[in-house]
């Protein structure tokens, strides 16, 4: 299972946009941005949730999340 951390930085990797660019569409600094993909350090939640807001990444339950099946 890919963690939200995973996504986010998946996310911000494939999208190809400036952190200036992604700190002024988003919302969250840029400062932020740099040191989290660079794993220095981590989000708030609130950060978290404004950058998934804006890839729209939706978090769900595991329970909800189908599996793919065997043979």
């Amino acid at each position: 299972m890919i963690t939200i951390t995973e996504s986010l930085k998946q996310a911000l990797a494939e999208c190809g946009l400036s952190q200036r660019r992604l700190e002024r569409e988003s919302g969250v600094n840029r400062n932020s941005i740099f040191r989290f993909m660079e794993g220095r350090t981590g989000l708030s939640l609130e950060q978290a949730e404004m950058l998934a807001a804006y890839f729209g990444l939706v978090l769900v339950p595991e329970s909800q999340v189908k599996k793919p099946r065997k043979g």
